[in-house]
């Protein structure tokens, strides 16, 4: 009977302490909220799951479907899909269709919410409150086992608003058996633990927990890591089946579910990943197309004040690019566009967690004449610092940008920057730095508002139209609250003119026009379809209808 192997893709890619990456980095789950593109999403899963199977990787652990936390006090992780349960339900649904099409199995993970509520180590805790929790936390979870999901992981979250024993979501009847199976009628595989996490062994007997668990509907246990105490926890089921303390048909049950799942997916017939097609894919690491598209649409500009972005000749020069870490890739970008761009690394930040007063010093010492400041942070670099720098550089008649890289949580501190511009990959690769590099010059992707309204306009009167009242750019948006103004949904836009390499207006009765703003009277009355194309500087295309009813 072959075993289930299963990764995370979003959490595997990781280089780092001298090991070498075997995977092209992904943009991170936060990302593909930001981007908010489902046909993208789709095909970067459809990439995922090719490359799962040349690997003889059959299960995709994940997506994460719980929430990005609103707790106050907690990190964030760039692991969520955000907060917007209509998005995570769309994304999570999109997930779960697309590997099915490439025969890997989905297992969600986090049922039933809340694993991002945690503080300081604590056990994440589910706050939402009863009432909401069905069309907030559930949501996703529901819409991917409509998509068919095979498996569902339940983790280790605290559930008070649920069950008021406030059990570990893993060792709750109240949510495995009552919610899970019972109410959202889930008859597929049900994984719960890790057992050996804190919120387990601190709170109950493993064995105890195990025997519960499948009492309770679970099918499989699932452990961090290996060793006797996995070892001895199947003797000790295995013993309690024997004395008659749990009834073996429970574990028939579990098993005929899991073989059931290996059987539909045909695990069984399923080839062995051959060695060549493995160094063949090891050997072409490139990024998918579709990765290097999602990471562009989803860099997110929250805040421009003054039109400081996007960065022009000459009124921006010189420009100076400092900061942390992508330093050297963001200059190398940003000098095929501008003259003079001047770059200074701040080495200590990286090892003291914050800026210095030194570091500081010789940055606007030796950058006198700079016009703009493009500073990279990450969350790691505390707040106090980073302010001093960003007066400092407005001390000396400059201003700054401030790239922020990871899960946007440091957003209040830097809001006295001019700009502020986030990427949601806190590495700061190359490919992440040439993203970046576009949005500040200009360059950014697109976005074309959906209409509120149809339009009304009258036969043989002339009316306006133009891409700057429908055109957004950049297309990020930011897919998690922090706190005012840094909303969910927030997207500041800038002068999309120079992202725009073509534009085509098709009103529907015949006519076109290629103007940015052009002017059009409809001679007869009628409804019609406006379809308008845009193409940007990288040869991308967005396109929406409008429709437009034309009275007498």
């Amino acid at each position: 009977i072959p075993a289930f192997i299963a990764a995370d893709m979003h959490r595997l890619p990781k280089q780092g302490r001298g090991l070498q990456s075997y995977f092209p980095p992904m943009p991170s789950p936060l990302a593909l909220a930001a981007a908010s593109d489902a046909d993208l999403t789709r095909a970067l899963v459809g990439r995922i799951a090719e490359s799962m199977t040349t690997m003889g990787i059959n299960m995709y652990f994940g997506p994460a479907l719980m929430l990005a936390s609103n707790v106050p006090g907690v990190e964030g992780a760039i692991h969520s899909m955000g907060g917007d349960p209509e998005f995570v339900t769309a994304t999570g649904k999109a997930f779960v269709e697309a590997l099915h099409e490439h025969q890997i199995i989905a297992a969600p993970t986090g049922f039933p919410g809340g694993g991002f509520n945690t503080i300081d180590g604590a056990p994440a805790v589910l706050t939402t409150p009863e009432a909401s929790v069905r069309s907030m936390d559930l949501r996703p979870y529901r819409a991917a086992i409509e998509a068919g999901a095979p498996m569902i992981h339940v983790g280790n979250t605290l559930t008070p608003t649920i069950d008021r024993r406030n059990f570990p979501a893993s060792i709750s009847n109240v949510v495995i058996h009552d919610l899970l199976r019972e109410e959202l009628g889930y008859e597929g595989v049900v994984l719960v633990g890790p057992y050996d996490a804190p919120e387990i062994t601190r709170a109950v007997d493993v064995v105890e927990a195990t025997l519960h668990a499948f009492r309770s509907g679970a099918d499989m246990i699932l452990w961090d890591t290996p060793g006797q105490r996995v070892v001895r926890t199947i003797e000790l089921v295995a013993r309690a089946v024997q004395q008659g303390e749990l009834d073996e048909s429970v574990i028939d049950s579990a098993l005929e579910r899991v073989l059931r799942l290996k059987h539909r997916y045909g695990l069984v017939e399923r080839p062995r990943p051959r060695a060549r097609d493995v160094q063949r894919l090891e050997r072409r690491r490139a990024r998918p197309e579709e990765a290097i598209a999602i990471e562009r649409k989803s860099i997110t500009l929250a805040q421009n004040r003054n039109n400081v972005l996007p960065l022009s000749q000459p009124a921006s020069q010189p420009v100076g690019v400092t900061g942390v870490v992508g330093v050297e890739a963001l200059h190398e970008a940003l000098e095929k566009h501008l003259k003079r761009v001047a770059r200074q690394d701040i080495a200590s930040a990286r090892h003291g967690g914050r800026i210095y007063d030194f570091e500081i010093s010789r940055l606007t010492r030796y950058s006198r004449g700079v016009q703009t400041f493009v500073v990279i942070l990450t969350n790691e670099i505390r707040p106090e610092g980073v302010q001093d720098l960003i007066s400092e550089v407005h001390s000396v008649g400059a201003r700054v940008v401030v790239v922020l890289l990871g899960y946007p949580r440091r957003l209040p501190d830097l809001s006295n920057a001019d700009a502020i511009v986030v990427a949601y990959d806190p590495a700061g690769t190359d490919q992440t730095m040439r993203a970046v590099s576009d949005v500040l010059m200009g360059n950014a992707p697109m976005k074309i508002l959906p209409p509120v309204r149809d339009l009304t306009v009258q036969a043989g009167v002339s009316s306006t139209f133009s891409v700057y009242d429908v055109v957004r750019a950049p297309s990020g948006r930011l897919p998690v609250t922090i706190a005012d103004p840094f909303v969910a949904g927030l997207g500041v836009p800038y002068d999309p003119t120079g992202a725009i390499r073509r534009a085509q207006w098709d009103f529907g009765d015949g006519s076109r026009s290629r103007e940015l703003v052009t002017e059009k009277s409809f001679s007869e009355p009628g409804e019609y379809t406006i379809t308008l194309t845009i193409t940007d500087t990288q040869g991308d295309t967005v396109q929406e209808r409008f429709f437009v009813m034309v009275e007498e």
